[in-house]
């Protein structure tokens, strides 16, 4: 099983697309459509592309899906791993939510406190209740692997077939690995960011979602876009 979910991640993660121009829409309305209304597997390989050109502005239309409950998880994983990827820390934080979301603790370990610190976990990011979190957490794993190789750095191995304890020392020691590294940022300027985001909804955004537009919009630019776990470490640990 875990060499078939290494398959498919690879697979989706091998979709690499050339650099648009700056006068270019971030996300075209063909993507968005394959990204909301797709069949998950076309969805992830367009979330992947889009990615893979490197423009943050697209983090527009990653957001809204990383955070929509109405997805599956493997799909906000992936939006969350592209986020991660431009430059945004709610995408990082997110993918090391879904390493240990629903995770059955055994009792000495739920008696510590670290099985209620899992459960705060998953409400903190509206993740839904499931056993079925493998696939998930490869695109999350593999997204913080790329990030800590680009530094350098040997990553933690976490295994998705590793026992509940596992799993949460695994994920502990990944956050610290990435607590270790510069804070994320997306590559373009607040100014850049905002040229690059018309103030109307772009074409193929649905009319009806004229508000959550201009919210994102003015999240991406004003840097709100970023959790609170990235302000602790950026002020010392205070929230």
């Amino acid at each position: 099983m875990q060499r078939t979910l290494s398959a498919l991640t690879f697979t989706l993660l091998a979709a690499c697309a050339g650099t648009p121009s700056l006068s270019s829409p971030s996300v075209s309305p063909e993507e968005f459509a394959i990204i909301r209304e797709g069949e998950v597997v076309e969805a992830m390989l367009a979330i992947d592309a889009v990615s893979r050109r490197g423009d943050p502005a697209a983090a527009a239309w990653l957001l809204p899906v990383m955070r929509d409950t109405r997805y599956g998880h493997e799909l906000r994983s992936a939006a969350a791993a592209a986020l991660m990827r431009l430059g945004f820390p709610e995408g990082q934080s997110f993918c090391l939510a879904v390493l240990k979301a629903n995770v059955r603790q055994p009792e000495p370990a739920e008696r510590m406190g670290a099985g209620q610190e899992s459960k705060d976990s998953d409400l903190l990011h509206k993740l839904p209740e499931s056993d079925r979190w493998a696939f998930a957490r490869e695109l999350a794993y593999e997204a913080i692997c790329e990030r800590l190789r680009a530094a350098g750095v040997k990553a933690e191995t976490y295994d998705v077939n590793f026992g509940a304890p596992d799993l949460l020392r695994a994920t502990a020691a990944l956050r610290k690995q990435l607590h270790m590294l510069p804070q994320l940022a997306p590559s373009l300027s607040a100014a850049q960011l905002k040229a690059r985001l018309p103030q109307s909804p772009p074409l193929g955004w649905p009319l009806s979602e004229y508000e959550s537009w201009q919210r994102i919009r003015s999240e991406l630019i004003h840097g709100s876009a970023f959790d609170q776990d990235q302000r602790r470490q950026s002020t010392g640990g205070k929230p």
